[in-house]
């Protein structure tokens, strides 16, 4: 599996950047949960749903699902 690391620097203010890193993280955490989940369901059926109603079905059964941005997903 190859890995994607991608490099940037943002200049704002102190507010801003808090914004920003929480955002980012709660992007993260949703794409981190989602892969997992649809690895796992790949490894048991050799398959992946991919449609929007599983990857939904997914985010809420994550954890922390509540404190994650709605347009993370």
């Amino acid at each position: 599996m190859s890995l994607i690391t991608v490099k940037a620097q943002v200049h704002a203010d102190p507010q801003t950047e808090t914004v920003l890193k929480d955002a980012m993280f709660c992007a993260t955490k949703v794409y981190n949960g989602l892969l997992w989940h649809l690895r796992k369901e790949y490894e048991g059926t050799g398959k992946v749903d991919i449609s929007r109603k599983n990857l939904n079905r997914i985010l809420k059964e994550l954890p922390w699902a509540k404190g994650y941005y709605s347009m993370s997903v």
